[in-house]
């Protein structure tokens, strides 16, 4: 109470943002934010399209900070603008969009990079309840909305979707890997998204000098259009992320 106090009556800019911790079956994980204190809300804006320049050293960054749970709002201005959530069944996740959204309207984000949350992750069911057969979809209409909302700002803010798009590769080679599909029919699957007129463009505009050994391995399979390699070292990610 005192925090959410202090917060109101102080440093509330117009979006507080926190960490949280990530609690898997054998283990809990802060999560690092790389930033705190206060900024410009079109930098944070821009971090929630996505990651440029040396951002890129930690993939996993892409969506740290997208969270609508992690967050407090001003409900004034998402009454004022009309805000609201995007059905997930459209876009695959909706925070992301929601957050973008948001930030059109706000000047100033507190970051707060302390854990105040736990996020977990713990599955009890069967894995292939973690499926969802139409995310690569509902990912490309996320990007076009996006897009949409980012048509007249900076560079910046196209190569950070446009490096959103390459990395989400990661992610939907996750999730194939919880589909109860033959091998082989993942393997197809992976290959048309990598045959994918924007994942394409994507791949070619991505700069790779800033990812560790393992992540350059796995975007120059992603870059090759090798199925194969790229859903096995998603099988991999897969199993380390569960250690």
């Amino acid at each position: 109470m005192q925090l959410l106090q202090l917060i109101s009556q102080r440093y509330f800019h117009g979006l507080f943002c926190f960490s949280y911790y990530r609690v898997f079956e054998k283990k809990s994980v802060p999560r690092d934010l790389k930033i705190n204190g206060v900024y410009d809300a079109a930098f944070i804006q821009r971090r929630m399209v996505g990651l440029i320049g040396e951002e890129l050293r930690d993939p996993s960054q892409a969506d740290s900070l997208v969270t609508a749970w992690g967050k407090i709002y001003k409900t004034e201005i998402i009454k004022k603008n009309k805000i609201a959530f995007v059905d997930t069944k459209v876009i695959g996740t909706e925070d992301a969009l929601f957050n973008i959204q948001y930030l059109e309207f706000v000047n100033k984000v507190n970051v707060l990079n302390v854990s105040l949350y736990n996020y977990f992750k713990v599955n009890n069911g069967s894995l292939t309840n973690l499926y969802k057969p139409y995310l690569f979809q509902q990912w490309k209409t996320l990007y076009q909305k996006t897009s949409e909302i980012i048509s007249n700002k900076n560079i910046d803010f196209q190569k950070a979707l446009s490096n959103r798009i390459a990395l989400s590769i990661i992610g939907l080679g996750l999730n194939e890997t919880f589909s109860d599909l033959p091998f082989y029919a993942k393997i197809k699957k992976i290959s048309v998204i990598l045959h994918d007129p924007i994942y394409i463009k994507a791949y070619q505009n991505l700069d790779m000098k800033y990812f560790p050994l393992h992540w350059k391995l796995f975007f120059s399979l992603a870059k090759s259009k090798n199925a194969l390699g790229v859903l096995s070292l998603s099988y991999i990610m897969n199993f380390l992320i569960k250690k």
